[in-house]
């Protein structure tokens, strides 16, 4: 049998109760709901994952969190930002503004010049990525 988990921070209860009766985002809602269930020490990780539809290891994450820093910090807290994009900015410009004019006949030659004024190094296929995003703009 699966060891039940207690969060140890009973002073958090009541403003778990406080939040979720004000209501909000479901983001922070289903948030607040993982608390309470980790705050009554009587569910395991999983089946608080399973409450709320999330994955186990994101209930860690989330429980310590609130554990070392608090309530407002899990609701502030934004995951899965993704990776920053390699092209973005003046160099996804100037490809857009290159491709437009025809500078390029070739990939290769695209990579070469991104390369050169950006210093960013990119192999063929990404590339062509990055030409065929700036030709949908």
């Amino acid at each position: 049998m699966a060891k039940t988990f207690q969060l140890g921070r009973p002073e958090l209860a009541t403003e778990v109760e406080r939040r979720l009766a004000l209501g909000g985002s479901r983001r922070h809602m289903e948030r607040l709901q993982a608390l309470r269930l980790g705050l009554g020490g009587e569910h395991t990780l999983e089946e608080i994952a399973q409450a709320v539809g999330r994955a186990r290891s994101r209930i860690i994450e989330w429980m310590k969190t609130a554990r070392e820093e608090g309530i407002e910090a899990l609701l502030d807290r934004h995951q899965g930002r993704g990776r920053k994009p390699q092209v973005s900015g003046k160099a996804f410009q100037g490809l857009r503004h290159g491709l437009r004019r025809g500078r390029w006949k070739r990939a290769k030659e695209a990579g070469e010049w991104l390369q050169q004024r950006h210093g960013i190094t990119l192999g063929e296929g990404g590339v062509r990525y990055w030409l065929k995003k700036a030709g949908e703009s």
